[in-house]
């Protein structure tokens, strides 16, 4: 078992942890007058605690923005296009966790981004590093029909307890929370440390609580901890979850140090009893304590979706009001066309414009007699409003361009999926959703392991040295029935990953049983070996799962399902 770390004890501790006991608070004037050869794995390390990030680039940096639930005020992102455009090369990037980021920043000058950032009432501290991350939502919260807990007042509530509670900036590896106002759970719940899905009970709000969730290289679906958690109590039994990571989170080996570990070494049952021990210690009453409903175990299952999220127009709860989503290609955005949202914002909507878990952007609040208006505006600076969850909406990490840990191409790869396959009419008539991830390593910011075709990138060795490739895997879902990761299938050569991405659609349409089949549907149906087949060419290798005895040993209380280790993961 685990043991509880005392951190005042350096014996053992990680080559990291030691570094963080130094302190996270920089003076960036006087960094600004360094090198950058000056700076060394130290700083790498600390400016993490910042939102800054050593580009792949030498000389340059990334920084990540914090946008809770992905809500960004329209005067913020006239903040942020304006630095973009005199710091950034006017680009800025959307992440899968609803953050933004800017590139090519130079040490100089990222004393000024943050000046201005600070002065505007926006934030990166948290946005990295072995912190409480920025907390994601679903961005339709008070707006949707389907809500039953208001997911917005509960990131609110828990961002301004954390941003400033300095007692739990300093976690094992980071800890990512994620709220969902309804149990259709399409924020993405299941894959986070802590996961807050809105429900009912006994005619009174609140949330279940899922815990031990996350993707990278040892992929993990969350497990239900407790049924029922009253609305009043969210932000004490979030703070208990992220104490009991604290306190038994592994500090000597990070690839061992995320929660979900610290819950499958425990097991549900113990892990249960030690947070509601950690929730009494929160200053919570005997009698709030008994409102708390631990749950029973069960399996995980989402709600479907009672309409269609293809539709880039979406009817509100609010009478005469609908919220309008816009295609954003990769999330790569350009300064002008955020500064063009934000302004179509203040004139038409709510003032907001939000981020969401593919990469995209949304309105909020418009008139319905005003959609078509708005529509024009956002073509016209070079956006699409359809596309939404079929081909065209594939979510992409920045790969090779700017990432040290990528070892592939991804929007190399994501734009050759575009121009080849997401026009092609035959594709959009016979199904309705149909999702690809395409990630450039084991870490999962392009979240591959739960899309319908998950494409993440490696390395294959070959007889005249090693090949940039991509890993195929199929039928992942979180968003209907039961959620599943994906399974591998195959390994093939980036040259021919489009093929193989054309030659597995292709089949879902020669073989889909109806026009509406998911391909979750047709990939179970037909079976994991029907699309090794399928792929087994010269050109496509079958990917089987290789675990290595020293990495079985570091594993041995997982269960079976995330024992495997595949190769590429140790090259």
């Amino acid at each position: 078992m685990y043991r509880k770390f005392d951190l005042n004890n350096l014996v053992g501790l990680s080559g990291e942890e030691k570094i963080k006991l130094a302190g996270f608070d920089f003076d960036w004037k006087e960094l600004a007058k360094l090198d950058d050869k000056e700076l060394t794995g130290f700083h790498k390390t600390l400016f993490k605690w910042t939102g800054i990030y050593f580009q792949l680039q030498k000389g340059f940096h990334m920084m990540r923005v914090r946008a809770p639930g992905g809500m960004l005020s329209a005067k913020h992102c006239l903040v942020l296009a304006e630095l973009a455009d005199r710091y950034a090369q006017g680009d800025v990037c959307i992440t899968t966790r609803q953050c933004i980021q800017l590139h090519w920043l130079k040490l100089e000058d990222l004393q000024h981004v943050l000046a201005a950032l600070q002065q505007s009432g926006l934030s990166t501290k948290n946005a990295a590093g072995d912190v409480t991350r920025n907390i994601c939502a679903c961005p339709w919260s008070g707006v949707c029909k389907l809500e039953k807990s208001s997911a917005r007042d509960a990131l609110n509530k828990l961002e301004s307890t954390f941003l400033k509670d300095e007692a739990i900036r300093n976690l094992p590896r980071k800890y990512k929370i994620n709220i969902s106002g309804c149990e259709v759970a399409c924020a993405q719940p299941y894959m986070n440390d802590q996961g807050w899905v809105g429900t009912e009970r006994d005619g009174k709000a609140g949330f279940k609580l899922y815990s031990g969730g996350g993707l990278g290289a040892r992929p993990f679906l969350a497990k239900l901890v407790l049924d029922f958690v009253p609305q009043e109590l969210v932000v004490q039994t979030s703070r208990a979850c992220i104490r009991l990571f604290q306190d038994w989170g592994n500090r000597k080996n990070r690839s061992l140090a995320r929660s979900k570990y610290v819950l499958y070494e425990f097991g549900v049952k113990k892990y249960q009893t030690m947070l509601m021990e950690y929730i009494a210690k929160e200053g919570v009453s005997e009698k709030q304590l008994k409102t708390i409903v631990v749950a029973d175990e069960q399996p995980l299952s989402s709600v479907p979706f009672p309409f269609d999220r293809t539709q880039g127009v979406i009817e509100q709860k609010q009478p005469g009001k609908v919220l309008l989503q816009i295609l954003v290609r990769r999330g790569d955005i350009k300064a002008f066309q955020l500064k063009a949202l934000a302004d179509l914002s203040l004139q038409y909507g709510d003032g907001n414009v939000y981020f969401t878990h593919r990469q995209n952007a949304e309105l909020h609040s418009l008139s319905e007699s005003d959609v078509e208006k708005v529509k024009e505006e956002v073509h016209r600076i070079g956006l699409a409003t359809e596309g939404f969850m079929h081909l065209a909406d594939a979510v992409s990490c920045v790969g090779t361009t700017y990432c040290n840990y990528a070892v592939s191409n991804t929007p190399l790869l994501y734009n050759e999926i575009i121009e080849r396959l997401s026009g092609n009419p035959l594709y959009l008539k016979t199904f309705r959703r149909l999702l690809i991830n395409i990630n450039g390593c084991p870490n999962s910011c392009g979240q591959h392991k739960i899309a319908d075709i998950g494409l993440r990138g490696m390395r294959l060795p070959t007889p005249d040295g090693s090949v940039e490739a991509f890993e195929v895997s199929l039928g992942g879902d979180i968003f209907q029935g039961t959620p599943r990761l994906n399974e591998p299938v195959a390994t093939v050569p980036a040259s021919k990953t489009v093929d193989a991405v054309e030659k597995i659609v292709d089949a879902f349409v020669a073989h889909s049983a109806s026009k509406t089949q998911t391909f979750r549907d047709f990939y179970e149906q037909q079976g994991r070996n029907f699309f090794v087949s399928l792929l087994n060419t010269p050109e496509f290798r079958p990917s089987g799962g290789v675990l290595y005895p020293s990495i079985k040993n570091s594993l041995s209380f997982l269960p079976d399902e995330v024992k495997v280790v595949e190769f590429a993961e140790l090259l």
